[in-house]
């Protein structure tokens, strides 16, 4: 079961290829080799496991869909001229799915083009969304060029909130006060600080506190005595309490927008409080709201996993990454099949 109390606002990983399998499908690239390093990185293997998992559902759309599975070990890959093979065997499919480093994706791109044999899509699950690779190898036209990859968060996916605005913007603030890029890490713990702001808000915005508790700043008491606070759940007061959040959130700053902190919100019905601590009502509300942010759609099942936020695809186009998937999040069109070394000319 899930840990107590321990939300997830990540997307699986064992997701992270499926949409990349579902438009190869669609565009009729139904032999796709699956090459990954089986004693790898978890998180990165669990992509190429879960595209090998998702096959039946793929062949109930397309019966001679294929994945021909083609697992390694770093032993095996550390031997000279591993790469180069590899090409050789993945020159007899239409797409690829590979799962290792960014390095050691590198390297077999580098050795597909040397064989002649690029694929006429891939997906790499690390390295075409990072921008050092790109620089490296999908530069002009480069052996990364066109090349998919599935991201959590990244600063060109169309998703904004009225605290952080827009993901651009979360992005060039990060910059400018860390001088560092903002990384999919940082944007989910913004994001998941977020969320639990608007849920405490939430939870308490039909609630009365205790003159006491407010005069000692009794956190303790506010959160775990139920005497503390009493919450009116009725048409007026939930209407009252509507129209606060909604005044907040208009009322949010410039920048970072310290007052926005409602993020885009559906509200749930006032909480009655009856019996209940402070606790218990921001649990309820981080299990039963829906919540818009600039990292993505956040509502929790009963796991405690976010089933809202669909996977990130982002492709390689003339040297910078789009996103293309899903649909409403992209900055960019999905192009696939990928030109051939003809048609980029």
């Amino acid at each position: 079961g899930p840990l107590p109390y321990v939300f997830g606002l990540a997307s699986s990983p064992s997701l992270g290829a499926v949409p990349a399998l579902k438009a190869m499908l669609l565009r009729g690239l139904v032999r796709v080799a699956l090459a990954w390093r089986l004693d790898g990185d978890p998180t990165v293997a669990a992509v190429c496991s879960g595209a090998l998992a998702y096959l039946p559902s793929l062949q109930q759309l397309r019966p001679d869909f294929s994945l021909m599975p083609m697992g390694y070990t770093a032993l095996e890959a550390g031997a000279p001229g591993f790469f180069r093979a590899l090409a050789g065997r993945i020159s007899g499919a239409e797409a690829l799915v590979a799962c290792d480093s960014p390095s050691a994706s590198g390297q077999l791109m580098e050795g597909l083009v040397q064989a002649g044999a690029r694929p006429r899509s891939m997906f790499l699950a690390q390295g075409p969304a990072l921008d050092p690779f790109v620089v490296q190898y999908g530069s002009g036209g480069g052996a990364a060029d066109y090349a998919l990859s599935a991201v959590q968060w990244h600063r060109g996916v169309q998703y904004s909130d009225p605290f952080f605005g827009s993901a651009a913007r979360y992005a060039a603030e990060f910059a400018a006060a860390t001088g560092g890029a903002a990384i999919e890490d940082g944007a989910g713990a913004s994001a998941a600080a977020l969320v639990l702001g608007v849920a405490v808000r939430r939870a308490f915005g039909g609630c009365s506190i205790s003159p006491e508790v407010l005069r000692l700043g009794d956190v303790g008491a506010l959160l775990f005595d139920p005497a503390a606070i009493t919450c009116n759940h009725s048409a007026p007061a939930a209407a009252a309490t509507a129209a606060a959040a909604a005044a907040a959130e208009q009322g949010g700053g410039s920048g970072g927008g310290s007052g926005g902190a409602a993020a885009g919100v559906q509200a749930l019905p006032a909480a009655a409080g009856l019996g209940l601590t402070g606790y218990q009502l921001v649990m309820r509300e981080l299990d039963e709201g829906r919540f818009e942010t600039f990292y993505g759609p956040v509502e929790f099942n009963a796991q405690r996993r976010n089933v809202a936020k669909p996977t990130v695809t982002t492709q390689v186009q003339g040297g910078l990454v789009h996103v293309v998937m899903p649909l409403e999040a992209a900055d960019g069109l999905l192009m696939m099949p990928a030109p051939t070394a003809e048609g980029r000319k």
